[in-house]
């Protein structure tokens, strides 16, 4: 009991420095951003123009469709693709870029020499970056929607409960993309195997096109990967098309990934960085 007593404090106060690291490097990131506002105009551009094309392309499947495909209208596919763009920038992350180039060019060495660990560095300069993209790519967002009179059901419920499953998303979503990024300890590319997991979070997260429109066989792998997860369960969330009972299963299954992803990085982490420091870099 004692000794429980005792590292509690401890414990408290890595959680407070955890907090303090990330928010400062949001803030060093704001910065950046800022100073390099070309950069984000460029990327939220790419990404407007892929949430029109997939708008218009299920609009003109529904339409040719009778006017519902999947239980979607033209209207609804416009309102699930805005949200797809809304969620993908809240939790996008490039870690899986980012950190095989440390590794392979010897950046990395001085971070580990820091108090802070590099990943959470990463996440909080991207949780920073994402909220300046999205807060710039709103208007855009507004008038597309308008533009092609989207139906969003949002309401209050489902604002305040995206303001948790987000995050959520976000922090599962970083968790995936260190573990595709941790590969480059032990291998000079990693360009196939990250190619493989975009490839396959295109498909099964509901970025290519809603879960409801796969085959079941691809729906069930979908639904047991994290792909799905911190992608298609945040936009039906916010698009009103689920109950209450899967909100809570989505929520258990964010929760239950994160934590298995996050003890299997932290061995796959320190086993890299004694593989990394054995070549003497």
């Amino acid at each position: 009991m004692t000794a429980e007593l005792a590292t509690a404090p401890r414990r408290r106060a890595r959680l407070r420095q955890w907090f303090e690291v990330v928010g400062s490097a949001g803030r060093v990131e704001l910065q950046v951003g800022v100073q390099y506002r070309a950069n984000i105009i460029l990327w939220g551009g790419v990404r407007l123009l892929q949430a029109v094309i997939s708008i218009a392309v299920w609009r003109a499947v529904a339409r040719a469709d009778g006017g519902s495909t999947g239980g979607f209208t033209p209207e609804e596919f416009a309102g699930y693709f805005l949200c797809v763009l809304l969620v993908l920038e809240l939790t996008h992350t490039w870690v899986a870029v980012r950190l095989p180039r440390e590794v392979r060019t010897g950046e990395l060495s001085p971070r580990l020499l820091r108090p802070v660990h590099p990943l959470l560095d990463f996440f909080g300069r991207m949780g920073a970056y994402n909220l300046l993209l999205t807060l710039g790519l709103l208007p855009s967002i507004t008038a597309i929607g308008l533009l092609f009179d989207a139906d969003v059901a949002w309401t209050p419920g489902t604002i305040l409960l995206s303001l948790v499953v987000v995050p959520c998303a976000a922090v599962t979503r970083f968790l995936v993309d260190s573990l595709v990024g941790v590969w480059a300890f032990w291998l000079t590319r990693v360009d196939a195997i990250r190619s493989l997991y975009t490839y396959g979070s295109l498909l099964l997260a509901g970025q290519f096109a809603p879960l409801e429109l796969l085959p079941d066989p691809m729906q069930a792998i979908a639904r047991a990967l994290p792909f799905y997860w911190t992608l298609g369960f945040p936009v039906e969330l916010l698009t009103g098309r689920l109950t209450s009972q899967e909100i809570v299963t989505g929520l258990a299954m964010l929760g239950g990934w994160s934590l298995v992803l996050l003890l299997v990085l932290r061995v796959a982490w320190s086993r890299g960085v004694r593989a990394y420091g054995a070549v003497g870099a």
